[in-house]
């Protein structure tokens, strides 16, 4: 029997499957600003994600005609598609038949999963844009002994404060710092207030104004890959310090190196100003490529822009330690963009090759099947996009 006769019967089956193991390991694209489309895009594409304009109400005056309406200016983010990943598995004939008969071979779930967990760290790694944080570089958060989720409440009061919108807050933890939180005093008291179900499934969902989520692959690696969510700082040694006389509002820093010091970050690292409370992001294009060394000068991409203006005197820098990264959010602080993938040039067997959306979670997903000597080959591949919208609404706390 060759493929082509059964590809009826199996590809509903590994589309069905491969759709509710995406579901189950992806996390943060719910969460942020998404664009889903059914259009046909190539990698490298541009995604134009449409943003509200700003609007201010205005005193009602009586007259004779309504005065006319604010301009209405919507912006726009920008997120090229310029991630294009697959994962492959092969069948061999007894497992592509038990396919047909509705068995999930492990390799499916484990190919999907895969996928999932690299779109997830994507989003993951817009951290890198984030200067605000809170808490303490390798302790993990939300401590029994602080009795309250006290790195919660500092993070709500900095998006507060940065004009972030009550609804649609997150909180994304990793494993630890999430199993921290299930046993503090506040949520255990659930039990007393009827919220046992929360308690029995280990979850927290909505409290002190975030939707509360654990996040597997915050602060572990993932098939042997680097670490996700996890900021591994750079060097700074000695004296480093940011030139006198630099105005608020800048991103790029003149900084200067001490005798005997040096100054070599790594980009999201969180860096500080001394006369100056908040802490900043450092970006690429920073200092030179390989550092400063001893008595050199050089310029310190940051974000968010220098609140603080820096007068007649140079002001000392300092740097955090290396940290994983849970994140507090609004769902405006970060984008991400997926769309269905062109056909290749040429074009392929359109029963060998199938492209999908989910119509829960809005994924899109290729699926390739080609038929090889003894076996099948499998491929599930995606075609997405993310990109900082609005990072001040974000929050790092560190663990």
């Amino acid at each position: 029997m060759t493929v082509t006769n059964t590809l009826s019967s199996v590809i509903p089956t590994l589309y069905a499957q491969g759709f509710e193991a995406l579901r189950s390991g992806l996390v943060m694209p719910r969460l942020v600003t998404n664009d889903f489309g059914d259009e046909v895009r190539n990698k490298g594409e541009i995604i134009q994600v449409p943003l509200p304009s700003a609007m201010t109400s205005t005193p009602v005056v009586p007259g004779a005609y309504a005065p006319d309406p604010q301009n209405i200016a919507p912006t726009t983010a920008t997120i090229p598609l310029d991630s294009w990943d697959e994962s492959a598995f092969t069948l061999t004939n007894k497992e592509y038949a038990q396919v047909i008969a509705g068995v999930v071979p492990l390799q499916l779930t484990a190919a999907l999963q895969s996928l999932a967990a690299t779109i997830n760290a994507s989003i993951i790694g817009l951290y890198t844009t984030v200067g605000n944080y809170v808490g303490v570089a390798g302790t993990t958060p939300f401590a029994f002994s602080e009795g309250t989720p006290t790195e919660a409440i500092a993070a709500r009061t900095i998006l507060s404060q940065n004009l972030a919108p009550v609804q649609d807050r997150a909180l994304v933890l990793g494993p630890a710092a999430f199993g921290n939180a299930l046993g503090l005093p506040n949520f255990a008291y659930y039990l007393n207030a009827g919220d046992k179900d929360s308690v029995d499934a280990g979850t927290i969902d909505r409290k002190f104004g975030f939707n509360w989520y654990e996040d597997q692959q915050i602060g572990n690696a993932v098939g042997g890959g680097a670490v996700t969510g996890y900021q591994t700082a750079g060097a700074l040694t000695g004296t480093v310090t940011a030139s006198a006389t630099q105005a608020a509002g800048l991103t790029a820093i003149a900084v200067t190196t001490g005798a005997s010091s040096s100054f070599a970050p790594n980009v999201g690292d969180i860096v500080t100003f001394a006369g100056d409370s908040q802490t900043y992001s450092v970006q690429s294009g920073g200092v030179a490529s390989s550092g400063l060394g001893a008595s050199a000068s050089g310029t310190l991409n940051i974000l968010p822009a220098k609140q603080v203006a820096i007068g007649g005197s140079a002001v000392a820098i300092t740097m955090k330690a290396s940290h994983v990264v849970n994140l507090a959010f609004q769902r405006q602080a970060f984008g991400f963009a997926m769309r269905p993938e062109a056909e290749h040039i040429g074009g392929k067997d359109p029963d060998m090759r199938m492209t999908m959306t989910d119509p829960v979670s809005g994924i899109s997903m290729t699926m390739e099947i080609r038929d090889e000597f003894h076996r099948t080959r499998v491929a599930y591949s995606a075609l997405w996009g993310v990109g900082a919208i609005r990072p001040q609404v974000a929050c790092r706390i560190a663990g």
